[in-house]
């Protein structure tokens, strides 16, 4: 009779046991709703784990009844963890380093008295280094036409002037992004800005004249009135870049204005005294890859 009773005791206490698991069946998939093949799904607490199969299936066996949490993960998705009565969905990690390229259209002019607006063009070159969901760091290279317009009319004849220069900017940028819908976001940067100038010409023209042209950076421009030759321009300036954009996933749209301070070189100063500042405002695209 005892062997009996104690028999009972043990299938009993047996019952028990297997009372406090149950099986876990689950799916792991993104945000367009496609499977997640091979992902990881670990119970927290615990050694249990399986991976997910071709449709993104899983099951784990004899999960314990207080185990609440599912961690998840995947190669190139963000670590989920799940309440085990909620949809896993993952999330593509955000990259870190990206490149990007950018062209657009500009509009710049000399702040000096009788500058003009000339259309010019601008494309570019770097990378972005996001440092968290809304903070970025962006440097590169941009090749950029910008320059100015004279025009002038006294006495029956018409004076122009138009400034051609050809820059090298190296903008350092601070992004900033502010989310509006999903995938979109609203981008501001701003920054500092190196340039340097590598060509370009000023073109003169005047009623009954022949028409000149000077190289900007040369040195080869001579004063009417003395034999000094000189660059119409200082090859290295400085200033600063800011910018507002419309963001949809890896594409920019935007408008950056720059502010370049203009060198002169007066003989006695080490860096020289600002004679003018260029402004640009460019309208343009840019790419994240």
């Amino acid at each position: 009779m005892k062997r009996i009773l104690m028999g009972l005791i043990s299938l009993f206490c047996v019952m028990i046991a297997l009372a406090q698991t149950h099986d876990v069946r689950g799916e792991v998939f993104d945000r367009k709703h496609e499977p997640i093949v091979g992902a990881l799904v670990r119970v927290a607490g615990t050694d249990l784990n399986t991976v997910t199969d071709m449709d993104g299936n899983f099951l784990l066996r004899d999960v314990p009844k207080e185990a609440e949490i599912l961690i998840i993960e995947s190669i190139g998705m963000e670590t989920r963890k799940v309440k085990l009565n909620e949809p896993i969905q993952m999330t593509p990690r955000r990259k870190k380093l990206s490149f990007v390229a950018k062209a657009g259209i500009n509009m710049s002019k000399y702040t000096m008295t009788g500058s003009d607006y000339k259309m010019g063009y601008e494309f570019g070159l770097g990378i972005e280094v996001r440092m968290s969901k809304h903070w970025a760091f962006q440097t590169g290279v941009d090749f950029c036409s910008r320059g100015a317009r004279y025009e002038a009319s006294f006495n029956n004849s018409i004076y122009k002037e138009v400034w051609n220069p050809v820059m090298l900017d190296l903008p350092i940028r601070f992004l900033v992004r502010w989310r509006l819908a999903r995938n979109t976001n609203l981008v501001a940067s701003f920054g500092p800005l190196l340039s340097c100038g590598i060509g370009g010409k000023a073109k003169v023209s005047e009623t009954g004249r022949a028409d000149q042209e000077y190289d900007i950076f040369s040195g080869n421009y001579k004063r009417p009135w003395g034999k000094e030759a000189y660059a119409l321009l200082d090859r290295f300036n400085f200033g600063a870049v800011y910018g507002m954009g419309i963001e949809y996933k890896k594409w920019l749209v935007g408008v950056t204005g720059k502010n370049i301070a203009l060198i002169a070189d007066d003989g006695y100063s080490f860096f020289g005294y600002v004679v003018d500042h260029n402004v640009a405002l460019t309208f343009g695209v840019s790419y994240r890859f």
